[in-house]
């Protein structure tokens, strides 16, 4: 006997039986690991019986097997089975545990493929053969070994399914009248009524599970839904109809919010991305999203990708989009196809216009945004107007608030939203920092045209990468050079970025440049370049200046570290919150600062070597397998929490 919750000792099993007794020799097996003694209740003539430990006939009526039970002060709880199941030896376990806590608990009932309304994979929607290939033993790992915390136990309306555990004190106190409902499949829903009279709580337990196997006996149809039982039970309780009626459907019902926490384990999560971003440019934001999207599919527990893309997916998508776990719609809203069924919409970068949660809420069971930064929330030269500017505010505020889940990928990013008041609910934000692990090192690598027609390719340069927002710094970056240059450093200039169309420093770059005359043209200014283009950059540069001073995560140091070159930045917020121990940053953002901070690397081979083993030491920990594992584990937090907005799926996914 295996040491669990439920004390044999203290709990009995009653097996109602109506038809071949040999289909519930599984179900006594099962039992037999789980309490000591068994009762067989059978219309007469009692058929021969193998012999088996514990188990025993009983020859008096049911209604008086369990009046006795109830009376009995040495039980503390009854399992009823009213058909054949099977289920690990653990099911019961926290069903035990939360009558201890509560004695006003009557009923615990677990989940199942057979459940009626508690049904799973699919509520309402019994399934009659085994889920996928996963036996009993198989669906209890998934329920209990998935992150995050266990499934939560919830209040539901009426029992209903093939078995229950009973308190023994309310059954002491209603016993004597099971059965007046006639037939067995409606006893476990009758019981939990009758205590619903006197006060007493039903509730499900949905991390456990009772499997019902086709060759344990086809189901009938579910007592719940059999017009005849069903005016039975109402004749007796005419207060039950109506709420479970409603609540068998909704979504953000207790019964809805359960189970469909509980089939996102057992099939795996299927996850709708808003890839909008995924356009002809490839930036940090299409690098974070791509990554994030391949490490979910190489996760057992994710079953399915659905990606919205503005088009037909660029060159560097292409590769990771054409995973088979993975389909691609076209939609420059991010809205998904109306048949879509998925447990999550998320949209993994910043929530930057006007979402469409309505038509997200008709796709999936939740929301979830992703906030990278509050930059352009704080910075107003971003937008083309004042208007514009309060507009992306107004949105993204809303957007927090519509969301039933916020990630945040630094804890920067998480200090900053909350001083602007943009999150507010701990208990729906999760920091899930990005990884660092995309590039290799070892990728492709293309020699950008620009610089073979320069000349340059034998010559040392520096590089600065991200596209001339103001806050990249590009211009301190060129005074930074300049003044190495003064100092004796031969090295080129190279800045590879998009160019924006407002809020970029393409003006005091200007300004730079021209301040510096004839030298100005040591420096070359590059749009954003193909992958193997900026491979071929990070491998040959000598040094990445990385004079940002606004950063959500930032990978750059990570990338340069990846392909050989040290990074060089000033130590601020996430950059130092990532990697807190690099040798060289600099003081501060002044080219003087960069420039002398530079040169200590420059002029330090050791040096610069260890500059870059320590970005690559700091970002170890920053995998995109941990970024997929905290996505999921913020997925199923909120599969288990309830809806921010009203019910809209009674039909789709974890509502059937």
């Amino acid at each position: 006997m295996i040491g669990h919750a439920l004390d044999p000792d203290r709990c009995v099993a009653v097996c109602a039986v109506d038809g071949e007794l040999e289909h519930w020799y599984p179900t006594l097996r099962a039992l037999q690991d789980i309490v000591r003694h068994v009762s067989v209740v059978m219309p007469a003539p009692r058929p021969a019986m193998i012999a088996m430990d514990g188990v025993v006939m009983e020859s008096a009526p049911f209604e008086a097997v369990m009046d006795q039970l109830g009376q009995d002060a040495n039980l503390d709880s009854v399992l009823l089975l009213v058909e054949p199941c099977v289920f690990d030896a653990r099911a019961f376990d926290r069903a035990k545990q939360a009558m201890d806590d509560d004695p006003r608990i009557a009923v615990v009932c677990p989940i199942g493929n057979s459940s009626g309304y508690l049904s799973a994979p699919f509520r309402n929607q019994p399934t009659h053969h085994q889920i996928d290939d996963l036996d009993e033993l198989a669906v209890h790992e998934r329920l209990n070994s998935t992150p995050p915390d266990p499934l939560r136990i919830a209040p539901i309306p009426v029992a209903a399914g093939p078995i229950a555990l009973l308190a023994r004190h309310v059954l002491g106190i209603i016993g004597s009248r099971l059965g007046e409902v006639g037939h067995r499949r409606l006893w476990i829903s009758d019981f939990s009524l009758r205590a619903l009279r006197r006060g007493f709580l039903t509730v499900v337990d949905p991390a456990a599970f009772a499997l019902r196997p086709w060759d344990l006996g086809l189901p009938s149809v579910d007592a719940l839904d059999d017009l005849e039982q069903r005016h039975r039970l109402h004749d007796l309780h005419p207060f039950w109809s109506e709420v479970f009626d409603g609540e068998r459907v909704a979504r953000d019902s207790t019964v809805g919010i359960a189970v469909g926490a509980a089939s996102a384990r057992i099939r795996g999560l299927d996850v709708a991305i808003d890839g909008t971003c995924l356009g002809p440019k490839e930036m940090g934001t299409q690098v974070q999203t791509l990554a994030l999207v391949r490490s979910l599919c190489e996760r057992d527990d994710v079953n399915r990708v659905t990606v919205a893309v503005p088009g037909s997916p660029p060159l560097y998508a292409k590769a990771i989009l054409d995973h088979a776990k993975i389909t691609v719609v076209a939609d420059s809203d991010g809205r998904f196809p109306a048949d879509l069924e998925a447990h999550i919409v998320h949209r993994p970068f910043q929530p930057d216009r006007d979402l469409p949660f309505d038509a997200w809420s008709g796709t999936a069971l939740r929301t979830v945004v992703t906030v990278q930064d509050v930059i352009a929330y704080q910075v107003g030269p971003y937008h083309p107007s004042a208007g514009s500017w309060a507009s992306y505010r107004s949105y993204m505020r809303s957007s927090l608030y519509e969301s039933d889940g916020v990630v945040v990928i630094s804890g920067d990013t998480l200090r900053a939203a909350r001083s602007e008041g943009l999150i507010t609910d701990d208990s729906r934000t999760f920091v899930v920092e990005n990884g660092t692990d995309h590039l290799s090192g070892d990728e492709p690598v293309v020699v950008p045209m620009a610089i073979e027609d320069r000349g340059w390719l034998a010559a040392p340069f520096l590089v600065v990468l991200g596209a001339n927002y103001g806050h990249k710094n590009r211009d301190l970056a060129i005074g930074a050079w300049h003044t190495l240059r003064k100092m004796g450093h031969p090295h080129r200039l190279v800045m590879v970025g998009a160019a924006v169309p407002i809020g970029s420093s393409r003006a005091a770059e200007s300004k730079t440049l021209a301040s510096i005359g004839n030298d100005a043209d040591g420096v070359l200014v590059l749009p954003d370049l193909t992958s193997e283009e900026r491979n071929w950059v990070l491998r040959h540069a000598d040094l990445v200046l990385y004079p940002t001073s606004a950063e959500g995560f930032g990978l750059v140091p990570f990338e340069a570290a990846r392909f050989g070159t040290p990074c060089l930045s000033v130590g601020f917020g996430p950059l130092l919150e990532v990697a807190p121990d690099l040798p060289v940053r600099a003081r501060s953002w002044l080219p003087a600062d960069l420039a002398s901070a530079a040169h200590e690397l420059l002029s330090d081979p050791d040096l610069a070597n260890r500059q870059r083993l320590s970005a690559i030491d700091a970002g170890m920990p920053y995998t995109w397998a941990r970024t997929a594992q905290g996505l999921v584990t913020a997925y199923h937090t909120l599969l288990s929490l309830p809806p921010k907005r009203p019910s809209h799926l009674h039909t789709k996914i974890g509502s059937r």
